[in-house]
């Protein structure tokens, strides 16, 4: 573990990743198989965005489609997963481990621009971040701050449209 080397005279309003408000929360509905870490690991804090395999989770859009929606954004749920002995926690969960993505609802996360309430959110397609164009993300802010600080998003948690192919009733 290295030395702490900067002290913060007071706490922020919260962490990247982290549950914004007591609001209800809506999460991306997997597979059977759930949702898994891709290699390299996925990044809190940052959009994901399901591979062409169904199961796998990157901070990028897939090969086949880079300009798809994100999936949702990833939070922070799992809290000191450490590997090894004396390791330092981070912000990335391991390759494997089970991920999930939120759809709807009010989140902690950090921007790359200036931002105010109700600018529409973007995901920049190669690492997942908070961008000031890229692929749209159906969430907007409700909180803004200047770049690099930490913002509150928000989407509704209202179901998706049902499909075309759904049979009827």
């Amino acid at each position: 573990m290295t030395f702490p080397n900067k002290i913060n005279y007071s706490l922020p309003s919260g962490y990247p990743g982290d549950i914004a408000s007591a609001n209800p929360r809506r999460s991306a509905i997997s597979s059977e198989a759930g949702f898994r870490c891709g290699l390299g690991g996925l990044v809190v804090g940052e959009f994901g965005w399901v591979q062409d395999d169904g199961v796998n989770v990157l901070n990028s859009a897939s090969a086949s489609n880079k300009n798809a929606v994100p999936t949702g954004f990833v939070i922070r749920d799992m809290t000191a997963i450490l590997q090894g002995f004396n390791e330092e926690g981070s912000m990335v969960i391991p390759s494997g481990f089970p991920a999930n993505l939120m759809t709807g609802g009010d989140y902690w996360a950090i921007s790359s621009v200036d931002t105010k309430a109700g600018d529409a959110v973007f995901a920049n397609p190669t690492d997942g971040t908070l961008a000031a164009s890229g692929n749209i993300t159906g969430f907007s802010v409700a909180r803004g701050g200047p770049a690099g600080n930490i913002i509150m998003i928000s989407a509704p948690c209202a179901p998706m449209p049902a499909q075309a192919n759904t049979p009827k009733s």
